[in-house]
């Protein structure tokens, strides 16, 4: 984890340098600064020092908790706590709306709906994986945002409301990933022998379906929705900016529009952060849920 950070660090520091454009001179618009200004600006900031060693500061002072201050001189850490509650908020509801509607359907396709009913659900999930994030969260503001009250977001400040339409363009693809998965899993597992012979037992199909099937089907559900962080937090950039919501998306993008070298690598070095710990837990959990997966213990020799 410690090495996947320090690189990716790295990559993001090197790419944030090969970016077009001077930070300082677009600071001043069409005009150019004065060079006793653009000089001191530089240096304040460190951008007049070799690549190396502006990394390296980076990185120490990192890990020191001080993640610098933006061109605006804004404290980036207070932007972080501002902005990163409100990406943790709308991220946490994500997830959940994979686990309930994801897992729900994908039983409900996979063995309790009508012929009617999993053609239905096939299909949706066919047009939802087929929407990107960016588009469905444009065609949501545009449709819904304005016009229906209940789910008012034309702003950020509107309450619980402001976080209904942002979930539902962030999570529908991977949901729709997410059903699929389950209902491919928990096809072959209804097949299994040990299936049948829950069902000449007589027990009911609740107990069958919930306790025995998804118990063996959920754990690759489950590392693909712990995998699935990465690419809610890559949504994350399209869906703050069109729902106007300020957090670590919304900082991406604005670090990329006005150069802003600190404010970009801030959110980002937190996004990969919030990846890698998503990626562990993903691990761990398949060896809880998965008897067949051991974690951190040698295979025991054969005895003789």
């Amino acid at each position: 984890m410690v090495i996947t950070l320090f690189g990716g660090i790295f990559v993001m520091f090197l790419f944030s340098r090969l970016l077009p454009g001077d930070p300082i001179r677009g600071m001043f618009g069409w005009a150019p600064p004065p060079p006793d200004v653009y000089d001191a600006l530089q240096e304040r900031y460190g951008l007049n020092k070799p690549f190396f060693e502006q990394f390296f500061v980076y990185f120490r002072n990192l890990f020191q908790g001080d993640f610098g201050y933006s061109l605006r001189g804004d404290p980036i850490r207070d932007l972080l706590l501002q902005g990163l509650p409100i990406s943790m908020r709308l991220l946490g509801v994500a997830l959940l709306a994979q686990v309930v509607l994801g897992i729900s359907a994908g039983v409900v396709s996979a063995v309790r709906g009508s012929l009617f009913t999993r053609t239905l659900i096939r299909f949706a999930t066919v047009v939802l994986v087929s929407i990107p994030v960016f588009l469905a969260a444009a065609m949501l503001f545009s449709l819904m945002g304005h016009r229906a009250a209940p789910l008012s977001v034309a702003w950020f400040h509107s309450g619980w409301r402001s976080y209904i339409l942002p979930t539902l363009a962030l999570s529908a693809a991977v949901t729709a990933y997410v059903v699929r998965l389950l209902e491919a899993q928990l096809s072959d597992a209804m097949r299994e022998p040990f299936i049948k012979t829950a069902w000449a037992k007589g027990l009911s199909q609740h107990r069958v379906v919930w306790v025995h099937a998804v118990r063996v089907a959920i754990a690759p559900v489950t590392t693909l929705i712990l995998a699935s962080v990465s690419q809610l937090l890559m949504g994350l950039i399209f869906v703050e900016q069109i729902f106007h919501m300020p957090g670590l998306g919304w900082m991406t993008y604005e670090g990329i529009r006005e150069r802003d070298y600190n404010l970009m690598l801030a959110a980002l070095t937190v996004a990969v952060l919030i990846m890698i710990v998503a990626s562990f837990l993903a691990d761990v959990l398949q060896a809880v849920l998965d008897p067949r997966v051991r974690l951190g213990r040698a295979a025991k020799p054969a005895p003789s």
